[in-house]
């Protein structure tokens, strides 16, 4: 995968989504849930901001990839 992928955007997204990482959360260990955070992250980051189609199927790689962990 390529790594040209906006890496502060992304840590801010998912600073904010502290089930993605807060195990003190009670909806850390929904993994549904999870795999719908990762996909509001990508979508944001994807649609959100203008950027390469590159960038896009980059963050769309990374949002499946992070469904399945």
């Amino acid at each position: 995968m390529d790594t040209d992928i906006d890496t502060e955007l992304l840590i801010t997204e998912v600073q904010k989504k502290s089930n993605l990482w807060d195990a003190s959360n009670e909806s850390y260990k929904d993994r549904d849930l999870r795999i719908k955070v990762w996909e509001e992250i990508g979508a944001f980051s994807a649609d959100s901001r203008k950027g390469s189609q590159k960038r896009k199927n980059n963050l769309v790689s990374l949002k499946f990839y992070f469904k399945y962990v």
